[in-house]
């Protein structure tokens, strides 16, 4: 991609799979929306089964505290075909990687909120960029320091 961040990745340990923390994050009552998309978010929770411990290279573990995580929905009933909606969740993972992954200790969830079929992908990477530029610093707890 042109406007790559050098260092910028989406990992395996950046993303939200287990059901517990996706509804952990959707019940905090802290979010964010703009014309197609609804941002939750919250800290982690400072339980192992909810944060993995990932090692990045021998010897070198990365903390919960050190890295954002996303999780993305796209319904069937907004996006109706796999491709549009693989489209979709590529375009969330690329505006987090590119403008959230730096923010340190934030469990994200992007939700799909009205259909885009024909928003041209620029324009709702743009939306997405303005989302998540509008997420707040994160307060260090004594947990996350």
């Amino acid at each position: 991609m042109s406007n790559e961040v050098p260092g910028a990745q989406f990992g395996r340990h950046q993303r939200i799979a287990e059901e517990a923390a996706f509804a952990r994050v959707l019940k905090s009552g802290q979010r964010k929306f703009s014309a197609h998309f609804a941002l939750y978010w919250a800290a982690p929770a400072v339980t192992p089964a909810v944060i993995p411990v990932v090692a990045r290279s021998v010897g070198e573990v990365a903390s919960s505290s050190e890295f954002a995580r996303l999780g993305v929905i796209v319904a069937k009933k907004l996006a109706r075909t796999s491709v549009e909606r693989n489209r979709i969740k590529r375009l969330m993972r690329e505006a987090f990687r590119q403008h959230a992954a730096s923010r340190s200790g934030w469990e994200l969830v992007l939700r799909l909120n009205r259909p885009a079929r024909k928003v041209e992908g620029s324009l709702l990477l743009v939306e997405l960029a303005e989302l998540l530029r509008r997420l707040p610093a994160l307060p260090l707890s004594p947990s996350l320091a």
